[in-house]
């Protein structure tokens, strides 16, 4: 069964809003990872809300990955991060991090970028944008088949991204991935405890 890979909303103008929101969600105990993704946002920013998404993380036992920023992740005990094809190279993150340090790979729609990514070590791959996106800008559009054929011939995790909601996640689940990443979905909804059960 598919679990939910919740990704954090582009920008957080109220942090502590924003923490209340995350605690009362991964409070379900549905959630099993969360990225922290934030793309235009000062060093200095990033580490001090990755400090505190990590506690929050921590203490309902979700695994915190940060999107990019490998040394930060490293510094301040994450549990992983989340790399691109122009990001720091799988193989070294591996080599400087210990045991259990998870690394994630975008592979966009990409079978060469996935194979290349779980032979330098990477522990989950992900793909996408699968649907329209209003935050998720990616650089390919892969079929839904693109999952099957990794889930066949990869030994490692799969992630979809992009547009997924309650209405089309079925799609991208029954052709076996493990993971359904959601950003817009559920930050931009009113009631956010209600979308996600939806879509559970």
């Amino acid at each position: 069964m598919s679990k939910i890979y919740l990704i954090s909303p582009p920008i957080i103008d109220d942090l502590n809003s924003f923490l209340v929101d995350l605690e009362k969600i991964l409070s379900l105990k549905t959630i099993p990872v969360f990225q922290l993704r934030l793309k235009d946002y000062e060093l200095s920013k990033v580490k001090n809300i990755a400090k505190r998404c990590l506690d929050v993380c921590s203490k309902h036992d979700v695994l915190f990955v940060i999107n990019d920023y490998v040394d930060l992740a490293i510094e301040i005990g994450a549990g992983g991060v989340h790399v691109g094809v122009d990001d720091e190279n799988i193989r070294n993150i591996k080599n400087k991090t210990q045991d259990g340090f998870v690394v994630g790979a975008s592979c966009y729609d990409s079978k060469h970028l996935a194979i290349q990514a779980v032979e330098q070590g990477a522990d989950y791959i992900s793909f996408g944008a699968f649907f329209d996106s209003p935050t998720k800008k990616s650089r390919g559009k892969p079929s839904p088949e693109i999952i099957k054929w990794a889930d066949d011939i990869l030994n490692v995790s799969i992630v979809v991204i992009g547009g997924i909601n309650d209405k089309n996640c079925g799609i991208l689940a029954n052709k076996g991935a493990d993971f359904l990443a959601v950003i817009s979905y559920i930050w931009s909804s009113k009631d956010k405890i209600a979308a996600l059960k939806k879509m559970q």
